[in-house]
């Protein structure tokens, strides 16, 4: 669960001008619907894919604005497939589909990042969550942090991991007399993101880690 859907993500980095972000869960391959399927229907058939078997459990399929999760493929031939699916993903709205609608194939990056980034924003504001509960869920402030820091850790992700694992195998240091390393403390949230969010919560009259949902 996130804070921000890969939709609203999307509209923040385009209005940013950060393309990368929103091309960065496109796995370069596409497809055709191969007959009509009512907007309940959770198996479609598919042909004309680009990357003859370029589709993998678990990938999205964009057709139109909505967003299907396919939870079982099955291969005719490299190039044609029927695939179960799960309708209306990340929030999008299902709909009737029509023969020969186009499909682009996404993994599932993207939606990690959002991931991250709510989790980044848990641990920022001190939450406690019951069963999966995001305080301020659909609060669209509080999206739009999220995006933010979605679109942060696109770059700075890896270089966090990596303070993360030296962290964890040198016991917080390490120095000698070629290099000497001070990892990052805790996961960092985009100033832009963190001062949202602090005001946010002054507004609220919220400190942190005062508010509790049990």
């Amino acid at each position: 669960m996130s804070y921000a859907t890969t939709q609203q993500a999307d509209v923040l980095a385009i209005s940013r001008g950060e393309t990368d972000f929103v091309t960065s869960d496109d796995k370069s391959v596409s497809a055709l619907v191969n007959g009509s399927f009512s907007s309940t229907a959770t198996v479609i058939l598919l042909d004309g894919l680009t990357t003859p078997s370029g589709i993998a459990l678990y990938d999205l399929l964009q057709i139109g604005t909505e967003l299907l999760q396919v939870t079982a493929i099955t291969y005719g031939t490299p190039t044609d497939a029927t695939c179960t699916v799960t309708r209306g993903y990340d929030s999008t709205t299902a709909a009737a589909l029509v023969n020969n609608a186009p499909i682009n194939v996404k993994n599932l990056s993207k939606i990690r990042l959002l991931q991250i980034a709510s989790a980044d924003i848990v641990n920022y504001t001190r939450q406690v969550l019951f069963n999966g509960f995001l305080w301020l869920q659909g609060n669209d402030n509080m999206a739009q942090a999220c995006s933010i820091q979605a679109i942060y850790l696109l770059t700075n992700l890896e270089a966090r991991n990596l303070a993360t694992f030296i962290k964890n195998i040198t016991n917080g240091s390490y120095a000698d007399t070629v290099l000497s390393i001070k990892p990052a403390a805790g996961e960092v949230l985009a100033p832009e993101a963190a001062t949202m969010i602090d005001y946010l919560l002054q507004q609220l009259g919220v400190s942190q880690g005062e508010y509790q949902r049990a």
